[in-house]
């Protein structure tokens, strides 16, 4: 479906809906996780049972991946690390899936939490499948991975991270990226101990595009039937307010 500049549209924004003028050229929020108010009255929460159906996550050996409530002004965090202290490395990746249809000049920006990790970086060269190291990484395909952050701060510190992707991805010049649908953005923690010791937390994820081009062009939405609902509203009001005055015309 597409949306002139000067019609009102519904823009998706995360998980919520708001109505605005669909200008090219303005930013939106494409999507956003903050890990708040997931955990109940639980301390540490599985993250793959608790985040959207956007997420999917893979550990090895002894790896695990939670969402982990840190009870004050911080909030929830997402926390990759190792369920035992037995020298067994482990490999944690927690994947997000946004729609980037109608984006340009797109950025992601997070915060991250070294709890006194070892550094195993991930390198700058593209990768396929899997890699034994720490670092975030962005895929069009879920096959071939690019690197874009390495960790570089100080132990038991937060750090904010923002990666213009679209100028990323024009410097690599790949046809394996592509930021013109579908992303996957990996964050990754390898290490062979618990949280405290080893791991990693992050936070606050937030993904911007702006709109590209004279019309917009609403994806398919995982809440289509409200989404359906409120564009078909619109639709059907400016249907009957024609039909209303047409029918004036001839009287």
């Amino acid at each position: 479906m597409s949306l002139t500049r000067t019609f009102l549209a519904v823009a998706i924004i995360g998980a919520g809906i708001s109505t605005g003028t669909a200008n090219a050229g303005l930013e939106i929020e494409a999507y956003s996780q903050n890990f708040n108010n997931l955990n109940g009255s639980r301390r540490y929460v599985d993250a793959d049972s608790n985040l959207g159906a956007e997420w999917s996550f893979n550990s090895t050996n002894e790896g695990r991946t939670r969402v982990y409530d840190w009870r004050g002004s911080r909030g929830g965090v997402l926390v990759l690390d190792d369920k035992y202290g037995n020298n067994t490395y482990s490999l944690n990746e927690a994947i997000v899936n946004v729609s980037l249809l109608s984006l340009t000049n797109v950025k992601l920006s997070f915060e991250h939490y070294d709890s006194y990790d070892e550094e195993n970086s991930i390198g700058t060269r593209m990768f396929t499948g899997s890699k034994n190291a720490d670092g975030v990484s962005i895929s069009s395909n879920g096959v071939n991975w690019f690197p874009i952050v390495n960790f570089n701060q100080w132990n038991g510190t937060w750090k904010t991270y923002n990666v213009d992707l679209t100028a990323f991805a024009e410097s690599v010049g790949s046809s394996l990226l592509d930021l013109s649908g579908n992303l996957q953005i990996k964050f990754q923690q390898y290490d062979n101990y618990p949280h405290g010791s080893d791991g990693r937390k992050f936070d606050n994820i937030l993904v911007t595009g702006e709109l590209a081009g004279p019309n917009l062009t609403v994806p398919e939405p995982a809440t289509a039937s409200l989404f359906v609902m409120a564009v078909g509203g619109l639709a059907g009001s400016q249907t009957l307010k024609r039909r209303r005055r047409r029918a004036s015309q001839k009287s």
